[in-house]
């Protein structure tokens, strides 16, 4: 399972009312990758691949059910990114 995360300008977060009890379904991927941009003193702008292992941990009722709870259709649940461990290499390493 592959997870791509590209450079994001503005993220809309919202809190999501839970619902006891909740389970958690941890995700492991194997392989996540993340564009960094660097802006060195000079003015010039140094995109940064990273990648490497991710874990999210998922909270979903027992039954494996999430919920709606803003009614757009798509499952509202909460989760925590337990291990973001990217890595890359810019002009700056030495």
């Amino acid at each position: 399972m592959m997870a791509m995360a590209t450079s994001v300008t503005s993220a809309r977060w919202r809190t999501i009312p839970v619902r006891k009890p909740c389970e958690l379904e941890i995700d492991d991927f194997a392989y996540s990758q993340g564009k960094i941009n660097i802006r060195h003193p000079n003015g010039l702008v140094e995109r940064v691949v990273v990648a490497g292992p991710t874990q999210v941990a998922v909270g979903i009722s027992p039954l494996g059910a999430a919920n709606d709870s803003d009614g757009d259709g798509l499952d509202d649940v909460v989760t925590q990114m337990t291990l973001l461990n990217l890595m890359g290499n810019s002009s700056l390493d030495r």
